[in-house]
């Protein structure tokens, strides 16, 4: 199966602190994949509102999320600071 390979921006543009919750967690007791989206989810409002760019305007557009891809590099546990 092929993976894909996203190559990290040589600029970070923005940045966001957010922990991870108890609610959050897998059977496994780390960070669960669905909940990933959440968080992203969440980061991405963050970087909107701290622009002052409404998402169903930009420049005259609004933003669709078509797709996602998430290439892990840890797992995440209940209270770690991402």
């Amino acid at each position: 199966m092929n993976r894909i390979r996203i190559r990290y921006p040589e600029k970070t543009v923005f940045t966001h602190d957010i922990s991870v919750r108890i609610t959050d967690l897998n059977f496994a007791n780390h960070l669960a994949h669905d909940s990933i989206i959440s968080l992203l989810h969440e980061v991405r409002a963050q970087f909107f509102a701290d622009n002052n760019m409404p998402e169903l305007d930009i420049e005259g557009f609004g933003i669709i999320m078509a797709d996602i891809g998430v290439c892990y590099r840890a797992e995440a546990h209940f209270g770690q600071i991402l």
